[in-house]
């Protein structure tokens, strides 16, 4: 019964300094540093032949510290700090040497933009922040694979907590507003497909069907299309490699849909790409690439 744990650490910072007006002025002149302490563990039994059943979780302790010796509002230091302990679940059985089928489960979380560092002077005493993102993913699927043939197809579900929104101000609209859309549902199903042809030549294809809506009002979000679709031929052999693509990329909203009008509902289009290149050395190469937007 294997047992596996493991611990990250890692360390961003980030300096930000933007004039405005007057050059010996800044509307910023800051710096931005984060600390994430990442646990990890995880727990696999297997009860019967070809089933594991892996338990685990992960801890996450983040630290964001923003000093500012010129802000824009505050002057003042603007730390942020929290931990989530996020569970997760994996059954995976293997039913023959070349199928296989799984069940997956997991909390997930995102730190609030940086932009919250940047409070205004009405919320200097108790910033109004931005909640951190939260999401419950639930996905089953399947993979088969043989020795020219592969195939895999999945089925999903997220249930996203305080997702914020990047939309047009209605004040001004050569500015973005940060929004906050609260709970949506993402869920959809997918699937691709790989076949060696022989030779170095191989295809692919693969495809979904999504659905992204707000939990409050069931209508779409911005920027996610309710189909994608891809197919493709490619050719390795001797050195010389050769591709030709098209990606389909289904209908979506440029903002959030509007219960009474559609004017913001974008159309599909497709990009269609041929690339042809020759290794002459495994350090020199050449490629030309052609791309087509229909």
């Amino acid at each position: 019964m294997p047992i596996g744990a493991s611990a990250a650490l890692a360390t961003q910072i980030q300096t930000n300094q933007t004039k405005f007006g007057n050059p010996t002025t800044y509307q910023i002149d800051a710096n931005t540093e984060s600390d994430t302490i990442q646990p990890f563990v995880e727990f696999e039994w297997k009860p019967i032949s070809g089933l594991s059943l892996i338990p685990g979780f992960k801890y996450v302790d983040y630290h964001r510290y923003h000093q500012a010796n010129v802000d824009r509002v505050t002057k003042l230091p603007n730390d942020l700090s929290m931990a989530y302990t996020l569970p997760l679940f994996t059954a995976r059985y293997k039913a023959t040497g070349n199928f296989t089928v799984y069940v997956q489960a997991a909390k997930g979380w995102q730190v609030p933009p940086v932009a919250d560092a940047y409070i205004s002077a009405a919320n200097v005493a108790s910033p109004n922040r931005t909640p951190p993102a939260t999401t419950w993913n639930y996905q089953t699927g399947f993979v088969y694979k043989t020795g020219r043939f592969t195939v895999d197809g999945d089925i999903y579900k997220i249930d996203f907590g305080n997702l914020t929104q990047t939309t047009q101000d209605p004040s001004n609209i050569q500015k973005t507003i940060q929004t906050l859309l609260g709970g949506v549902t993402y869920k959809g199903l997918e699937g691709e497909m790989t076949y060696v042809l022989g030779h170095g030549l191989s295809t692919f294809a693969s495809g979904s069907l999504s659905s992204a809506k707000a939990t409050a009002t069931n209508l779409w979000i911005s920027e996610t299309p309710s189909a994608t679709a891809a197919v493709g031929l490619m050719l390795n052999s001797d050195g010389f490699s050769a591709s030709v693509i098209a990606k389909y990329t289904g209908p979506r909203y440029a903002g959030s849909q509007s219960a009474t009008q559609f004017d913001n509902r974008m159309v599909a289009y497709t990009i269609a790409n041929a690339t042809v290149g020759y290794k002459f050395t495994p350090k020199s190469s050449f490629f030309v690439s052609l791309g087509v937007t229909y």
